[in-house]
């Protein structure tokens, strides 16, 4: 990744953290716009998407945070944040079995991915109770 994206990307960082999501996001646009497909920089890619998707779930838009986690998913398939991330849209929408499905890949690829372990009860939980309710 080039100095001028690591400087975007850090910018953008910093406007999510300050919760200015309309720069963040913007600024994560321009990365993802601007981006040439090659090997070197499909993590830096992936984090955009994955990153403007975290916009957008803040922002209540969450069909547009699955798609850009799915996006970020596509790009680097071993990411396991943004299964989590994506999982807990589906949790937040009440697919449960889909964010069962999104914590266990997050865990696949980092095992010691705590708050992913802990998302996982929770949703298997919350999954049993939602079948126990129907019964």
């Amino acid at each position: 990744m080039t100095d001028e994206v690591s400087d975007l990307m850090k910018k953008a960082d910093d406007f999510l953290i300050a919760k200015n999501l309309i720069e963040a996001a913007n600024i994560y646009c321009h990365v993802i716009e601007s981006a040439n497909f090659s090997a070197t920089n499909t993590e830096h890619l992936s984090l955009a998407y994955n990153n403007r998707g975290q916009t957008k779930y803040l922002c209540v838009d969450f069909n547009g945070a699955i798609e850009d986690y799915t996006s970020a998913i596509e790009i680097r398939k071993d990411q396991p944040i943004a299964y989590y991330n994506r999982g807990l849209v589906h949790y937040r929408m009440g697919r449960f079995e889909k964010g069962v499905q999104d914590f266990e890949l997050a865990l696949y690829y980092d095992s010691k991915f705590d708050d992913a372990r802990t998302a996982l009860n929770v949703a298997n939980q919350s999954m049993n109770s939602k079948g126990n309710e129907s019964q």
